[in-house]
């Protein structure tokens, strides 16, 4: 287990794709958080996967500041983020944060919402 603190600098879906046969499809995760921070005593930035429940607690946003503990991905190939099972979350609640920029500054939406904007999978008639 990894501990953690940074400052989240962006939130998105975390989605992964995969395939069957000639079918794709890409279930979605939850989201992923983008950190400025410290990760084991070394400052980088790195991903935190998260799922549903706990955007829908914490309300992720770009400016808060976070804190806790979270596993390495097993399988980095498959897994989007560079961390994931995060637990013992702690986030400020911080004055109102710009809001201005890409949409991944703002508050995510609920996962639902981003599985609208996604566009279907093209198939190719060959």
């Amino acid at each position: 287990m990894a501990s953690f603190t940074g400052t989240i600098i962006g939130v998105q879906p975390r989605i992964s794709l995969s395939r069957s046969f000639d079918e794709r499809y890409h279930p979605y995760l939850g989201h992923l958080l983008i950190i400025d921070g410290v990760i084991d005593d070394v400052h980088k930035h790195f991903t935190i996967g998260v799922g549903p429940k706990a955007h829908e607690k914490f309300k992720f946003l770009k400016g808060r500041t976070i804190s806790g503990g979270c596993q390495p991905a097993e399988n980095p190939e498959t897994e989007p983020a560079d961390y994931y099972k995060a637990i013992q979350i702690k986030v400020s609640k911080s004055p109102e944060v710009d809001r201005q920029g890409p949409p991944w500054f703002t508050l995510a939406p609920a996962l639902e919402v981003s599985r609208t904007r996604t566009p279907a999978p093209f198939s190719q008639n060959l």
